[in-house]
């Protein structure tokens, strides 16, 4: 090396050139190197990040990959049910085709052909088993049709078509009973010679109303073309031959009032109501027809109270009245003398009739009580003057008859004692409220400026009073005699029911009574609902209803209720520890306690239930608005527990009990 580089000539300089050439050309290559070696890194970060990236897209891949093998599941669980009610739908077809066979064995089985001439040939049509034998073959139809149509395929076409197969099996029964029929009233003509009619005959046009009646509810108005005139005769008849029928029954009333009454009872067990046609004489005329029998059979009263017990006088048309009115006074001038003494002789007896007792005191229904009412009326208006004297035999005979409930049985005595007194009072201010507007009416009539009163209506009130502070004394001795816990509760609860259900009088004759009975049922009220919120809260009620009732003490004294918080037993930790333990869970299940429980102590009495379960729900809500109050007020909302459940949540609970 010594001897290749012998020959040169070495300049200081130039080493130094050189050198400084070599260390500019290794810094050149160090910083290239570093630069590569950056470069590498920042791919190897990218290389990273997109590996990572690669394995979430590979995660979601899986996840939407076994949500498509679930769905996949599920639609072969699908097919597999489809292809079940498939093989249903075609043994369903097998069966219809089966039960089309068995209901034309069936209807042929009917022989209607044959047997239907030969009741119609009797005349005695329903009292025959045609119609019972029609209605066992229907009722077998449609039981064998449900069984091989279940509830779970109604909406399929096979059921609908089930359906109408079933009613074209009525349709042709209807249309072969129809030709049947016309050609069996064209020959025998049966409402011909009726212009003196007797009980059979009566009987007789009785039973050919309830025929037509029963096929037009029970079959299609179009298969009934056949018939349609002789229901049109038949109507014609009403009006044109009933008021003869009536004049006999009437006439037959005089003479031997047990065969008219037979006659009107007949009338009743075979519901005329439902004839359109003649309602409005009929009842008019009928009403008649039971003051006569009323006035002339003193040993039948009940008889004529049981008639008037099932019938709504009330629905008889105006213009009907307006029209039979005269023959009403002409046919009544008579009876007035025979029914003032009937009814004096009875008020000597027992203080009032034995049917007007029945009638007005033992009514269940509007419509018993409305027929009542106008019943009770008439008699008022055709005794004219002795109307008062009459009310004055009312009051008193219902006085002494409603007796308070003897120690022996309190609580059962009681409610059949605050029933009678409640129709008591609401069927004497209804009789009273119509017997005004009948003098009213009468005054208008009249051009009489005069005011119409009932003088009984003082005696009457002042003797309801009496009634009504005895109910009071029954009140307040059903309370002091209850000693157990369970017993106070029972009490508790007839009361409320009992209260409420006097508040609902509608009557100026006990108003402040009746103003007493509101405030009652609220007391009762109040009380119950706060036994509610100790189950529904528990210990957290008792401790916010003392906390309110320490604040409402601290306000007033212009102390500041946030001191309460220093107190040990209202600090926060207590409130904390509270709040805490009534969670949303047992906010549920209390809930669902308290709904039992007031529909155990009130499912008699619907009204007063959802009264009682209303006021449950609001008095919940409320006493949780209370409670947020008491924390704002006391710990300014500084408590670190906070309630678990919300108003919502409440009314949900609530709402789900329904």
């Amino acid at each position: 090396m010594d001897e290749l580089f012998s020959g040169v000539d070495w300049d200081k300089t130039d080493l130094v050139t050189f050198e400084n050439t070599w260390k500019t050309d290794l810094e050149k290559i160090v910083e290239k190197n570093s630069r590569a070696l950056e470069e590498m890194k920042e791919k190897e970060k990218t290389l990273l990040r997109y590996t990572k990236d690669a394995k979430e897209e590979l995660a979601a891949l899986e996840t939407t990959l076994k949500k498509y093998t679930d769905e996949l599941h599920e639609t072969d669980l699908e097919i597999k049910k489809i292809l079940d009610i498939s093989r249903t739908l075609d043994t369903q077809s097998r069966n219809m085709h089966l039960l089309l066979a068995e209901v034309q064995t069936i209807i042929d089985a009917l022989a209607l052909d044959k047997e239907i001439p030969g009741y119609l040939q009797t005349g005695d049509f329903f009292d025959t088993d045609a119609v019972r034998k029609l209605t066992d073959y229907t009722d077998t139809l449609n039981t064998k049709i449900k069984q091989s149509f279940p509830m779970e395929i109604k909406n399929t076409a096979i059921y609908k078509e089930r359906t109408v197969f079933f009613s074209k099996t009525r349709e042709l029964f209807a249309e072969r009973l129809g030709i049947h029929l016309a050609e069996y009233l064209r020959a025998k003509k049966p409402f011909a010679g009726w212009m003196e009619p007797d009980q059979s005959t009566f009987s007789e046009l009785l039973r050919w109303s309830r025929l037509f009646e029963f096929l037009k509810e029970n079959f299609p108005k179009k298969h009934l073309g056949v018939i349609a005139e002789y229901g049109e005769k038949l109507s014609v008849l009403y009006k044109n031959d009933f008021a003869c029928v009536t004049q006999y029954l009437l006439a037959k009333g005089l003479e031997q009032p047990a065969e008219s009454t037979t006659a009107a009872m007949l009338l009743f067990k075979n519901e005329p109501e439902r004839i359109e046609t003649p309602t409005a004489r009929f009842g008019d005329a009928l009403d008649l027809l039971l003051l006569n029998i009323a006035a002339c059979m003193a040993a039948e009263r009940e008889i004529v109270a049981t008639l008037l017990y099932g019938i709504d006088l009330s629905s008889i048309d105006s213009r009907a009245s307006r029209k039979i009115n005269g023959t009403l006074e002409t046919i009544f001038a008579p009876l007035q003398p025979i029914l003032a003494a009937f009814l004096a002789e009875s008020s000597r007896k027992s203080g009032i009739t034995t049917a007007e007792a029945l009638i007005i005191t033992d009514c269940r229904s509007s419509e018993a009580r409305s027929s009542s009412v106008l019943f009770f009326v008439r008699i008022l208006r055709a005794l004219g003057d002795t109307a008062q004297d009459l009310f004055n035999a009312f009051i008193a005979a219902q006085t002494a008859t409603i007796k308070p409930p003897t120690a022996k049985k309190r609580t059962e005595g009681l409610i059949d004692y605050v029933v009678r007194f409640h129709t008591l009072v609401s069927n004497t201010e209804t009789i009273v409220k119509k017997t005004l507007e009948k003098l009213e009416k009468k005054n208008r009539k009249n051009k009489c400026k005069t005011e119409p009163k009932i003088n009984a209506v003082k005696p009457i009130a002042e003797g309801y009073m009496l009634l009504a502070d005895a109910i009071r004394a029954s009140f307040d001795d059903l309370e002091k005699n209850a000693s157990s816990e369970k017993e106070k509760e029972n009490t508790k609860i007839v009361l409320m029911q009992n209260t409420h259900f006097l508040g609902t009088l509608q009557t100026d004759m006990l108003a402040s009574f009746v103003a007493e009975m509101h405030e009652t049922f609220a007391r009762y009220m109040s009380l119950y609902l706060r036994s509610s919120m100790k189950t529904i809260y528990g210990s957290l009620y008792t401790f916010f209803v003392e906390l309110t009732q320490r604040m409402e003490i601290a306000l007033a004294e212009d102390e500041d209720p946030a001191e309460m918080a220093f107190f040990p037993k209202f600090s926060k930790p207590v409130a904390e520890k509270e709040i805490g333990a009534v969670t949303k869970k047992t906010i549920e299940k209390s809930t669902v306690a308290v709904s039992a429980r007031i529909e155990k102590h009130f499912k008699t009495t619907n009204e007063v239930l959802e009264i009682v379960l209303q006021k449950t729900q609001e008095k919940a809500v409320e006493t949780l608005q209370m409670f947020a109050k008491c924390i704002d007020v006391v710990y300014k909302n500084t408590l670190a527990t906070q309630f678990q459940f919300s108003d919502d949540d409440i009314r949900r609970c609530f709402n789900a009990q329904k």
